[in-house]
Order: C-alpha cells, then structure tokens, then sequence
C-alpha cells in the first residue's frame, strides 16, 4: 500500500509555523552561533526495529516526548511571564499548532556551571519516562543555545497552598484524601529511583476549581538545587534536617516534606518557624516533639503518622510504602469505585492490543496531548481502583481481580482475553497504555481528538504530514517503522498522509470486522 520502497524518503524538510512574537530571552534569540548541542538523547534510538502486533506492553511517555533545537517561538505563542525561577522564567504559551495552552519554563544553564550541566540533562531524561495520573505531563523539551525550555501542560485550578489557606483539609477525611494520593504518586517516583526533592503546597497543583479536581506533583527538585542557607525561607520550612546539613535529596526527604505539609492542612499553621534562616535551622534540627503542640487534637491515628514522618533520623523515618499501609491511611480503604466499564471496553482493548507499535504511541501521545482532563475522569479513578499496591502501573493480575469493574461475572472471561494476546499475569500497564488502550476510538468525540492530534504533527500548517514531520514528532520510533507505517497510511499513494488517511490509520484497529 505505500509509495516507495523502503530506501525512499518522502515529502520536503520541515518548515516550523513561526510567529512574529519577540523572544522572552532577547540575548539568546539575537546570538547567531549555532545551540549548544547536549547529550539529553532521543528516546529508543537503540531500539530494534518491528513493525508488527506485539504482545508486550512496553510503550513510554519518552517515546513521543520530542527534544528539539531552536527558539520556543517557533511552535508557541508566549502570553505571560507566570514566573520569575532561580534558574529562569516560567510562561503561559499557547501552542501554535492546535491552540493548546502549555506553560513553559525555563533553566538557564550558564548560571549552572559544566558540572551541574550534566545533571541537568541526565535528570531531564528520567521526567521524559514518569507516566502517572498525578505528575503533571511533560510534552517536550527544547534546546536553545545555553538554555532548556521544558514544556508542560496548563492546570488551571489553585495549588495546594492556596486550598489549605482556605481550610479545605482541617477534616482529617479530605487530608485523607489528599496525602493518599501523594504518598502513592512518591512511592511510584521513588520505585523509579527519582526523589522529588522540592515538595512544597505551592509545587502541589490542582488541574481544575471543581470538587472532584485532581492534584498532581510538579517543579521536581533537582540534585543541582539543593536547599542551602541562602534559600528563602519558605523553602527551608519543608526541607528535612539532613538536608539542610548538605546531604542529597532522598526519599526520606520527601517523606518529612510531605509530614510538615500534612500537619499544616490539619492545623493551618507550620510545624517549625523561627525569625531568621539560623533560627529556623536550628528548630528543625532539634525535631518534631507532638507534645509541644497542645492544640493538636487529632485522632491518635494521625498523631502517630505525623510523628513518623517528621522522625529526626531519616533512617528511622517511615517509608512511602509503610506510611501506605498505615492504619491512618487505610481507613477507609474498603470503600468500591461506583465507576464501572463494560464488557465493550476488553473488546476495545483487544483491537488496540492487536496493532502495531506506532499506532499506540500515536493513540498514547493523543490521549496525553489532547484529551480534557475531564475526559480521563472515568479511567483515571478505575486506575487507581485497580492499582493496589500502588505503583502507578496495572498489572494484569491487578484487572482480572478487579473483573468486576470491566461488568464481568467470572475473571476467567476477562483472564482468556489477556490469555489471547499472551499477556502473563505479571505483564504491567502504565497510565497512558490503559488510557489509550480502553477508549473508544471510533467515538464522534475521540475521531476529533485525532483530527487535532494530526495538526498538533502538522509542523508546517500544510494539511498533509510528511515523512520528516512524523519521525520528528515521534522521537521513539525508528526511520524504517515510519517508512512501514506510511506504506499503511498512504493509501492514495502519493506520499503524504491527509487528515483522513491519518484518522483511518488509527480508528480502523477498532473496526471489528477488521
């Protein structure tokens, strides 16, 4: 079905749709040397190439995360500075392409120095992997000159400062919630041996103002930005004592962060304060004594959580796992999903299982760049339904006990499904892979998200996609797979796929009699 043999190129170079918009780093738009090429590589270029149904479940986020040179104002509109950082600015953007909102931010990284350079960029590439319905979802990154722009997505709700200033977790039930949902989102990052190492209520977003807003983990701390004793002092009111001796970030740390800020949504107040940076040094380091607090008067369940996460030894400390199983934490953890799919949702699982690998990095990234928050709603609360042990990944294990939730009666039927596709019980799922894989993609809604995918891969507004435009838009996915995929798409042969081929290429893996 395609245009070309397998040695062909196809369509003209890529031509980026610009905008007359001045650059927010005048100094580094107006040098004329070329960017400074880094090591932060393109995920999968070691990868074999295949182009064929595979049973394996292995698709990351860092396949269709793109790394690319040039100026931001290339594929975005800058509307605002959100932001003054330390190591940059942070903006609202929207995306040319696709009228998405993204914000942008900026690390400079000649204020990093060599050394810390290369931290950067190694610790870049584990966010491009982190897939998970509670860490904000990173689109890209871009390089230019002495600086890297990462491009996020927009939430619009109030932060979790913000939420505790008005009072929102003084009922140990929504505090409940709440720490949840942090605590298994850490114990994911720190499986993945990623501490966040800057866990603050301001770095805590919700992605909308109604009451069923979802938080998500944002601004990761990095090795290169440790707290120090020239950091504000709001910063050093989350930091773990060892840190503040100089010691690395640890999961730990994270733990202690996440003790101060549940004691704050109980009591809207800090656990340690002091004057000046000295004295609050000198607090914490001296610990966290319950007794010392008499108008703490919450349940002993949390006094006792409390006490274990803001333990002085960090070796001493409770772990996200432990602080999981929690009497405190699983009190209510009996309660069922009133969520629930049907049995057409195995069969659209099946279709999309059944494809080749580009399609699902294509059906992944749709679902991560141009689905409504809301429209994950239903999925997202039967993943985490589903994720017991919380890891941030469904196993197969983890569905057939969850069978009632698919509208099963017998976990054999939905157990053969898995079987078909050999598919052991051990096999995992990340978020996007379930989202993607249990949508209907032959949906009126869904075959709109495509079209707006399609223009979101259309760099230069032509209408069509070129080879180049493709492969450059899908880093994880090797020349040959495309030149196999365009032989799929093509179907008028004339090497570019329109917006229909585009659509069709994708939905017919739904179409049952296919």
């Amino acid at each position: 079905m395609g245009c070309c043999d397998s040695k062909g190129d196809y369509a003209e170079d890529t031509k980026l749709a610009s905008t007359t918009q001045k650059s927010p780093n005048n100094k580094k738009a107006e040098r004329t040397r070329k960017p400074r090429r880094t090591n932060l590589r393109t995920p999968g270029s070691t990868r074999k190439t295949t182009f064929k149904a595979e049973p394996a479940l292995e698709i990351n986020r860092g396949d269709y995360i793109q790394v690319n040179e040039g100026e931001i104002e290339e594929k975005y509109q800058i509307k605002k500075v959100i932001h003054n950082g330390k190591f940059g600015d942070v903006w609202l953007a929207i995306l040319v392409n696709g009228g998405f909102k993204r914000v942008i931010s900026e690390i400079d990284l000649a204020t990093l120095g060599k050394k810390r350079n290369e931290a950067v960029l190694k610790e870049l590439e584990k966010l491009k992997e982190l897939d998970h319905p509670n860490i904000i979802k990173v689109y890209e990154f871009i390089k230019h000159f002495n600086a890297v722009y990462i491009v996020t997505e927009y939430l619009d709700g109030d932060s979790l400062e913000m939420k505790i200033q008005h009072g929102h977790f003084i009922e140990e039930d929504k505090a409940r919630t709440c720490i949840k949902t942090i605590l298994s989102t850490l114990n994911y990052c720190h499986n993945k041996g990623i501490v966040h190492g800057n866990l603050t209520p301001t770095n805590i977003l919700f992605d909308g103002k109604n009451k069923n807003s979802v938080l998500k983990l944002n601004d990761f701390g990095f090795s290169w930005n440790k707290i120090s004793k020239s950091s504000k002092l709001n910063s050093m009111h989350y930091a773990a004592p060892e840190i503040l001796q100089g010691k690395a970030n640890s999961p730990s740390s994270d733990i202690w962060s996440l003790g101060v800020i549940l004691y704050m949504m109980l009591t809207k107040a800090l656990p340690f304060t002091a004057e000046n940076t000295e004295k609050l040094i000198d607090r914490i380091q001296k610990g966290f004594n319950l007794e010392e607090y008499l108008f703490f008067s919450n349940s002993k369940e949390v006094q006792d959580l409390l006490i274990k996460m803001l333990t002085l030894d960090p070796q001493q400390r409770i772990s996200t796992s432990d602080a999981l199983n929690h009497p405190w934490i699983t009190l209510k953890d009996d309660q069922l999903p009133t969520i629930k799919l049907t049995k057409e949702s195995m069969a659209w699982f099946s279709h999309f299982h059944s494809k080749n690998r580009i399609q699902k990095i294509m059906l992944s990234s749709c679902i991560s760049q141009v689905s409504d928050l809301s429209d994950e709603m239903e999925l997202r609360t039967l993943f985490e339904a589903l994720d017991k042990d919380h890891s941030g990944t469904i196993q197969i294990k983890e569905c057939i006990d969850g069978y009632k939730l698919f509208g099963f009666d017998d976990p054999n039927e939905i157990k053969e499904i898995f079987q078909k596709f050999n598919l052991n019980e051990n096999e995992e799922m990340n978020f996007s892979i379930f989202l993607a894989g249990f949508t209907n993609w032959n949906s009126p809604e869904e075959i709109k998200k495509l079209e707006k995918m399609f223009q979101v891969y259309d760099l230069d507004n032509s209408g069509s996609l070129s080879f180049k435009e493709l492969v450059k838009a899908i880093p994880g996915v090797q020349e040959n797979e495309m030149r196999e995929y365009f032989k799929l798409a093509d179907l008028n042969k004339n090497r570019k796929i329109e917006i229909q081929e585009f659509v069709c290429s994708l939905t017919r893996a739904f179409n049952t009699k296919a």
